[in-house]
């Protein structure tokens, strides 16, 4: 993980590291951070083979990741907003 995160650091807009690093968070549950990866990913590849299983993640994971500020999707369910 460490080598991927120094790949993204050297080359943000490399998508083969992008794609490497977003899957392999993904595997770790760090779903918010995947999930950027991975849509940048798509932006400077629009073309990838992959597109539509990574356009799939993306649905099914849907924004309540997108909200937990910790990475962590329990974050929403741990600390519910207060309906007022």
């Amino acid at each position: 993980l460490a080598d991927l995160e120094r790949a993204v650091d050297f080359g943000p807009d490399d998508p083969d590291s992008l794609r490497a690093l977003g899957l392999a968070l993904r595997d770790t549950r760090e779903l918010v951070r995947s999930r950027q990866l991975l849509r940048r990913y798509l932006e400077l590849r629009p073309d990838a083979f992959d597109r539509k299983l990574v356009e799939r993640y993306l649905e099914t994971t849907g924004s309540a990741t997108d909200a937990a500020p910790t990475g962590d999707p329990r974050a929403v369910e741990l600390e519910p907003r207060s309906p007022d």
